[in-house]
């Protein structure tokens, strides 16, 4: 296998295409001021690693993710990061339509796999929210 060219490889035969897992910069929040507005104009949910933002829009589903300094230096924020941007990539159907979201990620995470299955039920709540407004 070469290295150049690289990228993630689907398996033959895997649920997840690439087509449908991407995250496109339509779907990010950018800059400092859609994330200022989120964060000062939406709701929040509180959990002790992270807080999630969400602000309904009608233009379509937008999601951000950052860590504090207290996570740890650099690398080990990018890492988180990362982490939350595959999770969020693959488990788009979580994630309500419509509407705009920031995770900030507080404390150092020891348990990916609780935190997981916690954002997951923050993010029901959420969904369940939308649908009643």
């Amino acid at each position: 296998m070469s290295s150049k060219g690289g990228g993630l490889r689907v398996a033959r035969g895997s649920p997840y295409r690439m087509s449908e897992t991407k995250f496109p910069r339509s779907e990010r929040l950018s800059g400092r001021a859609e994330l200022e507005k989120v964060r000062k104009e939406g709701r929040r949910r509180v959990l002790p690693e992270l807080v999630l933002f969400f602000l309904p829009a009608p233009q379509g589903r937008k999601v951000a993710f950052a860590a504090s300094k207290a996570v740890g230096n650099s690398p080990t924020r990018h890492r988180v990061v990362r982490k939350l941007r595959e999770f969020y990539r693959l488990n788009k159907q979580l994630f309500p339509e419509d509407c705009q979201l920031f995770l900030l990620v507080r404390r150092p995470v020891e348990d990916w796999k609780g935190l997981e299955a916690r954002v997951t039920v923050l993010l029901g709540e959420v969904k369940a929210r939308q649908s009643v407004v």
